[in-house]
């Protein structure tokens, strides 16, 4: 049967998958459903690759939606019954109750070519620099595609800016040219994700009559400002005033076009680094006549030239003269504000501007240019807030007074009351250290160990595990341990190998996170986990199998149900299949992104070269074998497999 990948479903049915669209990217469980589509005939290898290739659940989840949406006409209905073959009934009842209104591709053109009101376009281009910075667009973008009032191509679009920032600024423009009702649509989305500073800051912006008044900047300078000798510390404040106009920006303050491209392929990877480079050199050039009023000038040079400068970072107040005092970067703050930092730690994470505060540091001499490039280097607004907060803790006693001050001086109070009003309890690092080394209950650690692949695919341990700190369970060098490993499901099987040593709070905190988080299907999939009384009695695998499910001579389509019955151990998977050193490594390099395409192509070499041999009960010892050497191997997929391909 020819593939259906480049024709559409129904219409009706895309309506469907696009009004539910971040309830199924956080629910479904597309590696359980997907095998289908291959079995009849509408994907192929290439398509599951391309789904793998994504680096979290949710983003697996959504090219799965993709493909799905461009599969034909049979393919919805194919879904459906997957759906139901999983018993994700809910899934199924949620997708049939979705309401259906007239929709054209025509309704939705003439939405996302109309202006938001003049008001609301003030408040998104005021704040355009703050909002590229803070801006977590894919995690409230799903509401724009719910409403129909965008569709994939304009994700696709996003994603094809190759930085955050960047993706923002494309959000932001498609933002204002879609339609009256975009902006609510905007505000409502980021009160749900928690993102009220950015609500606070847009909301608050005053609303000029006439906007062109305030394009002449030199002239709305005072006099002692235009004059004003531009000193180090005062180019930190420049350093976000323009983002990817590197080569006009350089132009513009008179720099030749060889030292723009020393600059960009030095600091290639920080936009930042090159613009205050490019100030560190214009300020050496001009000495005593590099003045705020030269800068101005030079700035508006650079957007008549057709850079886009943020004309809301130029206007922040100037920095405080610098103190001598030393660095303090690698001293412990007081016990009780780290606690009061550690019991905020995701709501700092969701809700503090650190670009706004981070100055204070510098100007204090607590923190150097490095220590804004560490921060820098990290791709969404939560992880840099995160970052900020590590450098916060080992930052000397005087650092919590410092960013208390910061924050009141930004008209952040309600941050500053929610961490004074914290209740410090008696905690030592004795104290987390007996509860870090601690199991948590025998059962509770069967429901982990028998859904251990299930979690390594589907958990998101970077959105759940801010619970652990802020329970003073884990603490910072535990999400250093995480973060240490290069791949979603490896930093996930660290997480779940810490849960397991966390103590008996651990797994209801768990639990509550997961469900607070809409990851209702992991919840259901570890609450209805049978646990057996002696769970050594399972480690026989081949003797568990009835004599005609050993028998069972394994067919192409039954390979994929195993694919991902093993993690990173591929070595001694495909020597425990007898296949030759020179045919792993072959398979590794041709898909080195791709551990399920490499465990897949094992055993199809594995089928070919033992025919009517390859049996289930022979595949199931070489597993055992796979074992005994030290591969991990995940009993829940090859259970679940054995039940699909002997049904």
């Amino acid at each position: 049967m020819p593939s259906k990948i480049n024709s559409p479903i129904s219409a009706d049915d895309a309506q469907r998958i696009k009004k539910n669209w971040g309830f199924l990217k956080r629910n479904l469980d597309q590696n359980s459903t997907r095998d289908d589509f291959m079995v009849e005939d509408i994907w192929d290898l290439p398509d599951f690759e391309e789904i793998s290739a994504e680096k979290t659940p949710q983003k697996r989840n959504e090219v799965f939606l993709k493909l799905l949406l461009r599969s034909g006409q049979r393919a919805y209905r194919i879904f459906i019954e997957a759906l139901k073959k999983q018993s994700l009934d809910y899934i199924v009842r949620k997708l049939e109750s979705t309401e259906i209104i007239q929709y054209t591709e025509t309704t939705m053109q003439s939405q996302i070519d109309q202006p938001i009101s003049a008001e609301d376009a003030q408040r998104i281009e005021t704040n355009m620099s703050f909002l590229t910075q803070q801006l977590a667009q894919e995690a409230i973008r799903d509401n724009f595609i719910e409403q129909l009032i965008w569709d994939v191509p304009h994700f696709e679009e996003i994603d094809g800016e190759k930085t955050p920032q960047k993706r923002n600024e494309v959000f932001l423009k498609l933002l204002l040219r879609s339609g009256p009702k975009a902006y609510e649509i905007f505000i409502a989305a980021l009160k749900n994700h928690k993102s009220d500073h950015i609500v606070e800051k847009l909301e608050s912006t005053e609303i000029t009559e006439n906007n062109k008044a305030v394009l002449d900047h030199f002239a709305s300078l005072t006099e002692d400002k235009k004059t004003h000798v531009l000193v180090e510390t005062d180019l930190l404040i420049f350093n976000k005033v323009v983002d990817s106009d590197i080569e006009i920006f350089g132009s513009a303050l008179q720099l030749t076009q060889a030292e723009i491209s020393r600059i960009q392929k030095e600091h290639f990877s920080s936009v930042d680094t090159q613009v205050h480079t490019i100030l560190q050199k214009w300020r050496t050039t001009n000495g005593k006549t590099a003045t705020l009023g030269r800068f101005t000038k030079s700035l508006m040079d650079a957007e008549a030239a057709g850079a886009s400068i943020y004309w809301d970072v130029f206007s922040s107040p100037e920095p405080k003269a610098q103190s001598t005092m030393p660095s303090k970067i690698n001293s412990p703050i007081s016990a009780d504000d780290a606690q009061r930092i550690k019991k905020n730690w995701g709501f700092l994470n969701r809700n503090l501007d650190q670009n706004s505060i981070r100055g204070d540091f510098m100007d204090e001499d607590v923190w150097v240019l490095l220590d804004f490039q560490e921060i820098d280097a990290e791709k969404t607004p939560q992880k840099r807030n995160e970052v900020f907060l590590k450098l916060l803790l080992r930052s000397g006693p005087r650092a919590y007074k410092i960013f208390i001050a910061a924050l009141k001086k930004q008209s952040l109070n309600y941050i500053v009351q929610k961490l004074e009003s914290t209740k410090i309890i008696q905690y030592t690092e004795t104290t987390m250290q007996s509860q870090i080394d601690q199991p948590i209950s025998a059962d509770d650690a069967q429901r982990i160990e028998k859904n251990m692949s299930f979690l390594t695919q589907q958990l998101a341990q970077d959105a759940i595990r801010d619970n652990f700190i802020e329970q003073l369970i884990w603490d910072v060098p535990h999400f250093e341990e995480i973060d240490g490993e290069n791949t979603p499901q490896k930093r996930n099987e660290v997480f779940l190998k810490l849960l397991l040593r966390s103590g008996p709070k651990a797994y209801g905190i768990f639990i509550a996170a997961l469900k607070n988080h809409n990851s209702d299907h992991i919840v259901k999939k570890l609450e209805s986990t049978k646990i057996t009384q002696n769970n050594q009695a399972v480690l026989d695998h081949f003797a568990s199998l009835t004599d005609d499910r050993k028998t069972h001579v394994l067919v192409n389509t039954d390979l994929l149900k195993f694919n991902k019955v093993v993690g990173s151990d591929i070595e001694i998977f495909g020597k425990a299949l007898q296949l030759k050193q020179a045919d792993i490594d072959g398979i590794r390099m041709v898909n080195s992104l791709s551990v399920p395409t490499q465990v897949h192509q094992i055993i199809q070499m594995w089928k070919s070269k033992n025919g009517k041999l390859a049996t289930l009960g022979r595949f199931t010892k070489n597993l055992m074998d796979a074992e005994a050497a030290g591969a991990r191997i995940y009993w829940d997929v090859f259970d679940q497999g054995v039940k699909e391909v002997t049904s």
